[in-house]
């Protein structure tokens, strides 16, 4: 599951990692970017998957809620530069949500399975005090099920 979102990030030249919940973001932020490696997709560690039952009673593909923060630092600091990034860093979200669905394919177990569901983003101009720019939201992916016999 995390394999398959570092993979479609990096696809799109994202670099995406799991975060401590835990921690403050500003000091998260601090401490993982440098230009260098911006764009970044922050991905809260507090995943939830849900499972059920098929008619037949064998489990179905689990889901999970992702939740995360894409973001960059723009080269200017004005209002309208913030505003661009931002709406920059949802358009390469929605690259990263399209290179994501073909490789969650092998996961589903019915017609009725969605690779990608729940999509949300939300524009996030200016994160004060790092002031990085972009999008968070949520989304929720299917996940890959190994049977242990």
């Amino acid at each position: 599951m995390i394999a398959d979102i570092e993979n479609a990030a990096n696809a799109v030249g994202i670099r995406a990692i799991v975060t401590d919940s835990q921690k403050k973001i500003a000091v998260q932020l601090n401490s993982l970017t440098k230009d260098e490696d911006l764009p970044i997709m922050l991905i809260s560690w507090d995943m939830v998957s849900k499972v059920e039952f098929d008619t037949n009673g064998f489990l179905k593909a689990p889901k999970t809620d992702i939740t995360y923060l894409l973001l960059k630092k723009p080269e200017i600091l004005t209002k309208d530069d913030y505003r661009d990034c931002s709406e920059e860093m949802q358009l390469l979200f929605y690259a990263f949500i399209q290179e994501l669905y073909p490789l969650l394919s092998s996961y589903r177990r019915s017609i009725e399975d969605k690779n990608i569901s729940n999509i949300e983003c939300m524009l996030v101009p200016v994160k004060k005090p790092s002031h990085h720019s972009g999008c968070t939201g949520k989304f929720t992916m299917i996940n890959g099920l190994n049977r242990v016999c």
